[in-house]
């Protein structure tokens, strides 16, 4: 199969602009101009316009998503297969299948409630699946399904649904309220968690806008080896993050202007004896 990329049209103009009105806009979950110039290197790299980035992708409370729509787009651009079993409110369950691996993924409100940590029906009441329980199921269906037989797709990406049922910051444990032994592990220094795409892709669009275009992708891979984001491990996610980092601190340190130095300041003696 052809790849539809291979003819997708190239942005001539500056990444830098077009982010900076995509920000301003406020379209597309972009709220700066560094998470739409992150997305659009991404897409860039992946032979796509910028903005085509602002359709597959979606920033939600800071964190890139992946829409389910567009996974499953590109799941089938790649040669992949799919097929509904059953479609309701009760519960989706779909099949797939990708270069000789299948799988058959179920989601209902009772699987959904364990995902995220919900006792009973009333915690749903606020939440998309209270009125749209066929198209969530749907949503987690995909994204599980193309996470484990073709994670190159969303490059361990979550679809939005997912994020947005992600909680916003780490529950506060009161260390009184607990045993002793249990208040010195909460207040112990947490591991630090492994990169993620977006963490990268930020780097990345930092790093565009220092050296400008095109250079930044050749900077990205003396820099970290690599010629594309896709597919990395862990292990390389967090070499690839340091190793951007330290460049980028050097990078501003040389490129930061000198400062002009100060007026000499008249002697006080002679301005008296005038």
């Amino acid at each position: 199969m052809s790849n539809p990329n291979a003819l997708a049209p190239r942005f001539s103009g500056s990444i830098q602009d077009l982010a900076a009105s995509v920000a301003k806009s406020g379209l597309f979950g972009c709220k700066t101009t560094e998470q739409a110039v992150a997305l659009m290197c991404l897409a860039e790299s992946q032979g796509l316009h910028p903005m085509v980035a602002c359709t597959r992708y979606h920033i939600i409370d800071g964190r890139p998503s992946m829409k389910a729509e567009a996974m499953l787009a590109a799941f089938v651009a790649d040669g992949g297969k799919f097929s509904i079993i059953h479609y309701g409110d009760d519960y989706v369950e779909m099949a797939f299948s990708c270069n000789g691996n299948e799988i058959k993924i179920r989601w209902d409100q009772e699987r959904y409630m364990r995902a995220i940590g919900a006792t009973n029906v009333a915690a749903l009441a606020n939440r998309v699946v209270a009125k749209y329980p066929a198209a969530i199921f749907r949503s987690r269906c995909i994204s599980e399904a193309i996470r484990t037989i073709a994670p190159h797709i969303s490059c361990g990406m979550y679809s939005e649904h997912e994020v947005q049922d992600m909680p916003s910051e780490p529950k506060q444990v009161q260390g009184r309220d607990i045993p002793e032994f249990e208040a010195i592990q909460a207040n112990a220094t947490p591991p630090l968690p492994a990169p993620t795409l977006g963490d990268l892709m930020a780097a990345l669009g930092r790093l565009s806008q220092i050296v400008g275009e095109p250079d930044y992708k050749i900077t990205f891979k003396k820099i970290t080896g690599l010629d594309t984001l896709r597919g990395i491990d862990e292990d390389q996610r967090f070499v690839a993050l340091n190793a951007l980092n330290d460049a980028i601190k050097r990078l501003e340190m040389e490129t930061e202007p000198e400062p002009e130095p100060e007026p000499k300041k008249e002697d006080d003696s002679n301005v008296a004896s005038n």
